[in-house]
């Protein structure tokens, strides 16, 4: 026996082991498991092995001690995790196994009860358990890919988020969740990944009822036992997308009627401008002010006056061509732009007519019969105004003196007083004769 002694003395500081008696007492300890307790041979040798300091931290683990020994006298191993109270008052956790040791007749002659110290491998485990639980339950979609492009893992935000199954999902392609991912794609994507260890691109995901989803993911690479793996964090961008599209619309379009606003308006004049300047290209722009708009509020509050607004929108959108832009600019001020070539200069006047005819027909605002008018100030490039600044305020300033002259008509920049000069006037009228043969009968242009 002292041989075994000396074997058990030499095992392992994490490794406790002994002997006991059929009956449980405890004959030997090593010394590996006296230190751990901070305890001398004498203090526990001889005593029944459950009554010894190991098992004083839970009687949960003595009662199934006892269960052990008593199985171990019929021939039988039992295995199972043991807390215990180490010399440092720190709770370590073991795993102990009760080996029964039998006689040449095969009786149980003794037993031998082994631990090894397992606690830094429990706190891995419940580390590791934690952290799969966190990433499970996040918020983000999580995904680990493999060197082939296949989903190795998915964590429950990833599964909702693409409207799959955890079984679906692992092991499919990334050609089946992103289009653009193909096999040659994901080889340079690959390749990126192990070069600079990180990557951050915007794509489109392909959920399971085939729609797609605008996506951001970031990817990182690492190697783990000589493999390569890629996680990706993929967040969806449908949200922020859709917040992007609304700010968009605020800053550029006017809330009640839907029209493009001032800041659109000055935009797209801009363009105008700058393409007529490379070809043979006409760009006006009209200022429609309706009149006595403030009657109709004071009569039927604001909200029969949006109706109003809302039907001028409606109005003017059906009298502009494809080429036309129609904006709101103020509260009861709208504006047109338009580009044309020379010839479809000359039925400029038509459309001002239009316009005119258009605005003032009868509305039915909350089943009451409504009558508003307007007036027009147009100003053309390049003769009245070379940028859109100018442009824009030599029509608002036509638009007043429309308004002085009696309202419900137009006024044009280049015939105000102080804009004339002899060729002017000349090609002014040569245009007005010029319109007056073509538009009669006045054609419905399309």
């Amino acid at each position: 026996m002292t041989d075994v002694h000396e074997v058990m003395d030499r095992l392992s500081p994490s490794i406790f082991a002994g002997l006991l008696s059929v009956n449980g007492v405890l004959t030997y300890a090593n010394k590996a498991a006296l230190d751990a307790i901070g305890a001398r041979a004498d203090d526990v040798l001889g005593r029944p092995f459950d009554a010894t300091p190991w098992w004083r931290f839970s009687d949960q683990s003595r009662q199934r001690l006892r269960e052990a020994i008593t199985a171990a006298g019929r021939g039988l191993t039992s295995r199972f995790d043991v807390p215990i109270l180490d010399r440092n008052g720190q709770v370590r956790t073991m795993d102990f196994t009760l080996h029964p040791i039998c006689g040449d007749h095969g009786n149980v002659i003794y037993l031998v009860p082994s631990a090894r110290d397992i606690t830094e491998r429990r706190q891995a485990e419940q580390e590791l358990r934690l952290t799969q639980f966190a990433v499970d339950h996040a918020r983000g979609a999580m995904f680990q890919i493999d060197a082939e492009g296949r989903v190795r893992y998915a964590n429950r935000a990833a599964c909702y988020m693409l409207g799959y199954d955890r079984e679906d999902l692992i092991g499919r392609l990334l050609s089946d969740i992103d289009p653009t991912m193909t096999e040659t794609a994901w080889r340079e994507h690959l390749h990126e990944l192990q070069v600079q260890g990180s990557a951050r691109i915007e794509s489109v995901a392909r959920r399971s009822d085939g729609t797609l989803i605008p996506v951001e993911v970031t990817a990182t690479y690492i190697e783990y036992e000589g493999e390569p793996v890629s996680f990706a964090y993929v967040d969806d961008l449908t949200a922020h997308r859709a917040t992007e599209e609304r700010i968009h619309f605020l800053t550029r379009f006017d809330g009640l009627t839907r029209l493009p606003n001032r800041t659109a308006l000055h935009e797209r004049l801009a363009q105008a401008i700058e393409s007529a300047q490379r070809g043979n290209r006409f760009v006006a722009i009209l200022i429609v002010g309706l009149d006595r708009l403030g009657l109709i509020n004071d009569a039927l509050g604001h909200v029969g006056g949006d109706g109003v607004l809302r039907a001028t929108a409606e109005r003017l959108s059906g009298c502009v061509e494809t080429h036309g832009t129609v904006a709101r600019i103020g509260g009861d001020e709208f504006a047109i732009m338009y580009t044309a070539g020379t010839q479809q200069v000359l039925q400029a006047e038509y459309w001002v007519q239009r316009i005119l005819e258009s605005v003032s027909e009868p509305l039915r605002i909350n089943g009451q019969e409504v009558c508003i008018t307007c007036s027009i100030g147009s100003a053309a490039y390049p003769a009245d105004g070379t940028d859109s600044g100018e442009l824009f305020k030599n029509a608002t300033s036509a638009l007043r003196r429309a308004k002085d002259r009696g309202r419900n008509m137009h006024q044009a920049y280049a015939t105000m007083a102080g804009n004339r000069d002899p060729e002017r006037l000349s090609l002014e009228a040569a245009l007005r004769a010029e319109a007056r043969r073509v538009l009669r009968p006045l054609p419905t242009p399309y």
